[in-house]
């Protein structure tokens, strides 16, 4: 990943704007950010609106003021989901890409495996969200009485049935989320 202070210039334009960035990262989003403000304040870069009929709420559009060129940002719900890209306003439209509401999600969508400190934050929301809505339960941990160990939530998916757990560790990327194995499961429940 390509980190950057702010005393590094950014000479590039819109179309180079993620270059050596990947948004799932917190930090490299932070620095997309940066380098899309400073393209707006320099006068490059001028929001309009949405070019589409329907536009989401978490979308904005940008045009390049020398070439005329369009291009859209899709806002994360959290930090994993950042969208830029240049768009060609007269071609066909693309087909509607997957829902981003966390309502129409379950939770077998959404990645496995290491996460940052930020990200498990931003996936404990998520939890709370669709707790609140009905469409997970929390599944008491069996290591909840641990002393010394992580913080560890478990939640089972009522659409899937499949059970999932979150350890937050203590470090930056030390959290972890990912599906409870069967045989978890059956020690749980002796």
């Amino acid at each position: 990943m390509h980190k950057m202070n702010d005393r590094t210039p950014f000479a590039g334009g819109p179309d180079s704007l993620v270059d050596g960035l990947d948004l799932r990262s917190y930090q490299d989003w932070l620095v997309f950010v940066e380098r899309l403000k400073k393209l707006i304040a320099t006068g490059r870069l001028r929001k309009i609106p949405a070019l589409k009929v329907k536009p989401q709420i978490d979308e904005e559009w940008y045009v390049e003021e020398k070439t005329g060129n369009i291009f859209f940002y899709r806002i994360p719900e959290d930090r994993p989901t950042a969208e830029w890209k240049k768009v060609e306003p007269f071609a066909p439209p693309e087909p509607e890409s997957p829902s981003r509401n966390v309502l129409d999600l379950d939770l077998t969508s959404l990645p496995f495996g290491r996460m940052s400190r930020s990200e498990a934050l931003s996936l404990l929301t998520r939890l709370f969200i669709m707790r609140g809505f009905g469409k997970i339960e929390v599944v008491p941990c069996p290591n909840a009485a641990a002393v010394g160990d992580p913080s560890e939530t478990w939640v089972k998916d009522l659409k899937s049935g499949t059970v999932f757990r979150l350890i937050e560790g203590n470090g930056e990327d030390d959290s972890l989320w990912e599906p409870v194995r069967q045989s978890e499961l059956y020690k749980k429940m002796q």
